[in-house]
């Protein structure tokens, strides 16, 4: 199995991947922050939301006109949510409320945690995890770490889709895969490469070799999905 592996992912699935922009990233994560009660905002009017630490702080540039105010980010966020755009409710999350997310903070929205750890493509995670016996919450953090939720997610170094998936790699594993809908040309079609279905059983099949490999071990398993195998054993 170790050569098997080793073969299909002598190079690493991805090497690199695109980094986030900066504003997408706390504007200082090794400040203490002190994170007040987030509660939703009703017909009647907001309640208070905005932590000490918020005060004065610039807008997002998703929503013009407005300075940071968390309750009009929260109903964005669950906006973007309904229109299964779990990119951009990544980015509000962690834009608005990196804060509430690094120490416990009270009177959260019941969908609070739904939203920051949401469960997109489900039907296409929780097939491909089935079919390899793993646990479809590895493959929501996975997915989240690869791409954000991204479908159409591209590396500068060709990866592709939700679980930045190289196209060499899907040529070697795509046949195994469970795909059986697809033939062998398929697994060089950029397109086809990006669906969530198709993108998940390859990752599914892939991380399924993994722990093989490593004996089931998750660390090292994590690791070798995104920098290759041969630089963790």
């Amino acid at each position: 199995m170790a050569e098997v592996v080793g073969h299909l992912h002598e190079v690493g699935v991805r090497g690199h991947r695109e980094r986030l922009p900066e504003r997408h990233v706390h504007p200082d994560p090794t400040v203490q922050r002190q994170p007040g009660p987030l509660v939703e905002v009703t017909a009647q009017g907001p309640e208070p939301l905005v932590p000490p630490d918020r005060e004065g702080d610039d807008g997002d540039p998703a929503l013009p006109g407005q300075r940071r105010d968390p309750g009009l980010a929260l109903l964005a966020t669950r906006a973007s949510a309904q229109a299964g755009d779990y990119a951009e409710v990544a980015r509000l999350v962690v834009t608005h409320f990196a804060g509430f997310l690094q120490r416990p903070a009270d009177g959260l929205p019941e969908d609070f945690y739904a939203l920051v750890y949401p469960r997109p493509f489900v039907d296409a995670v929780t097939s491909a995890a089935g079919g390899r016996d793993l646990d479809p919450a590895f493959m929501f953090s996975l997915m989240r770490q690869e791409s954000r939720f991204d479908p159409a997610a591209r590396s500068l170094v060709g990866a592709l889709g939700l679980f930045q998936i190289m196209p060499y790699t899907a040529t070697e594993l795509g046949p195994r895969s469970g795909l059986d809908h697809l033939s062998g040309t398929d697994f060089e079609n950029e397109t086809v490469l990006l669906e969530p279905r198709v993108n998940a059983a390859i990752a599914a099949t892939l991380a399924g070799d993994l722990f093989a490999l490593f004996g089931g071990a998750l660390a090292p398993v994590i690791a070798s999905y995104n920098a290759g195998e041969e630089r963790v054993a």
